[in-house]
């Protein structure tokens, strides 16, 4: 008797829960009906003081999309619209929005941390460590390293977001159109076949001689029939040629775009390069500081070169390419130590570490 007491006190028990969480759910809907937005809070983790956007900016960028949350009910506010236009930003990383039981909208944001500033002609631009790419807001500055020289980038000056993106579409745009040339290659061998199909069947056709037809009448039919396949295979093979020609015109432009292909890879990789390089340098207790301005050039399908102005001194280092910066700098390091120290530091105005081995100064 006793274990049935038990189990039904359990049962009631869970029934009371049951009534008193659909209950609660009912008085938390009727609030959140009743209860509008009072307030737009926002928190947004800067860089080491140094945000790229504020408070202020982000609530004109919530407003700009019309989704201002004051005086909505809590019920009717489009939390999930919020989020999705405040991680739309291009400073922003990560974003949680939610609604606190008081009434108030809040918006936690983490923003984007740049690793280097792209300032060259037409072009202001953060860039981040995985290859975001950040328009500079007039008002907000981050201490990097600054990128300039004539350098031509994979993206627009008005481009933002990632640098992969753009690399991915342009490969695709050339993927296609290759596969259009070889589309275009099709009628051209429909057209070969049939060439040779009716070249086939003039070569085939005899001369039938008949019971009474005399040999000059059988002779002149066959000249004629030899002049006939002699016109038709001159014509045919002017054909065949006409059509293969066409044929490697098009691989042709096939072949130059894929060689595009490759130069947008290589440009690329070389752009991935100087990105490893500058987030190496910015994790560098000591580089971080001596680096004051990378200077590029390159891009539009020719390899980046780099050079660099550090704060030590009254001269410009060259780099060269992307290939083995670190190696160079190692170079750069120890001449600085054997070499700059016992000489001075003002003695030259040019310094190049391009090739291995080699500190060439003028």
């Amino acid at each position: 008797m006793r274990e049935k007491l038990k189990y039904v006190g359990y049962a009631l028990l869970w029934v009371l829960i049951l009534i008193v969480t659909i209950w609660a759910d009912g008085q938390a809907a009727k609030h959140r009906a009743a209860q509008s937005i009072n307030a737009l809070e926002i928190d947004v983790e800067g860089v080491e003081g140094h945000p790229l956007i504020d408070t202020l900016a982000m609530k004109e960028w919530i407003a700009r999309h019309g989704l201002s949350p004051e005086g909505v009910s809590i019920e009717r506010v489009a939390i999930a619209d919020i989020e999705r236009i405040v991680a739309e930003h291009a400073a922003v990383a990560k974003s949680n929005v939610y609604v606190t039981f008081d009434g108030s909208l809040k918006v936690d944001v983490v923003q984007r941390r740049p690793i280097a500033r792209l300032r060259i002609d037409g072009y202001d631009a953060y860039i981040t460590a995985d290859g975001c790419i950040l328009p500079a807001t007039e008002g907000y500055s981050v201490p990097v390293v600054v990128i300039t020289g004539r350098y031509k980038p994979l993206f627009e000056a008005s481009f933002s977001g990632y640098v992969e993106e753009v690399i991915r579409d342009s490969m695709a745009r050339l993927d296609e159109n290759i596969a259009e040339l070889e589309r275009q290659k099709i009628p051209l061998f429909e057209q070969q076949q049939e060439n040779n199909k009716r070249l086939r069947l003039a070569l085939s056709q005899r001369v039938s001689r008949g019971y009474f037809m005399s040999d000059d009448e059988y002779t002149i039919l066959r000249d004629e029939m030899n002049r006939r396949k002699s016109e038709a295979r001159n014509y045919h093979r002017y054909r065949k040629q006409e059509i293969e020609a066409a044929i490697a015109s098009l691989g042709r432009q096939q072949e130059d775009v894929r060689h595009r292909q490759k130069l947008l890879q290589r440009e690329a990789d070389d752009f991935y390069a100087m990105l490893r390089f500058v987030t190496e340098v910015s994790q560098h207790e000591y580089w971080h500081s001596e680096i004051v301005q990378l200077i590029a050039s390159g891009g539009g399908g020719k390899a980046i070169e780099l050079s660099m102005i550090p704060r030590s001194g009254r001269f410009t280092v060259d780099l060269g390419t992307t290939e083995e910066l670190w190696r160079k700098l190692s170079t750069l390091t120890r001449f600085y130590h054997e070499g700059l120290d016992n000489v001075g530091w003002d003695k030259f105005r040019h310094i190049s570490l391009r090739y291995r081995g080699q500190v060439v100064c003028r």
